[in-house]
């Protein structure tokens, strides 16, 4: 099976299950044009599965992340609602973490749904559009792994 370059090595660089660089037996030239066509289908159907599959992956540390984010959260406002009530004061709402860290989560949820299509859409419903919506998941998914560990450390100090 001939696997394009570009999908070759970022499935590569993941190295996740199915997601190898072809074999120089695999990227030869086939003699036979149908042949070729069905190794390039093949091909990028596996590319696809080897996104998708990262996409996913990244998208299940987001949650992970996301859920201990939570956690810290969760345990910081009990902190300052304990301090609040040892001075006999109200808890001010707009000072909790957790809702505004679920409430950011929402939003970056529906942020990455609509990006995600519109660059999808750029192929017009087309061959690649299901590869450029799992690469953009994949890249905002990453990104926002990136915050929410921000986030924890900003909780945890």
């Amino acid at each position: 099976m001939r696997m394009p370059l570009a999908y070759a090595v970022f499935c590569s660089t993941l190295a996740l299950p199915g997601c190898t660089q072809p074999s120089s037996a695999e990227t030869g030239a086939s003699s036979n044009a149908m042949a070729a066509c069905h190794e390039e289908a093949s091909a990028l159907a596996a590319a696809y599965a080897c996104e998708e599959a990262a996409a996913n992956d990244m998208l299940g540390q987001v949650d992970a992340a996301f859920a201990k984010a939570l956690d810290a959260a969760i345990t910081e406002d009990a902190s300052y609602s304990s301090v609040m009530s040892r001075k006999n004061e109200p808890v001010d709402p707009k000072f909790l973490v957790a809702p505004a860290l679920k409430q950011a989560q929402e939003g970056w949820l529906q942020y990455l749904k609509n990006q995600c299509r519109a660059e999808g859409e750029t192929r017009h419903g087309g061959s690649g559009t299901d590869s450029i919506n799992s690469l953009c998941r994949y890249r905002l998914a990453k990104q926002r792994l990136a915050e929410l560990e921000t986030t924890i450390s900003l909780i945890q100090r």
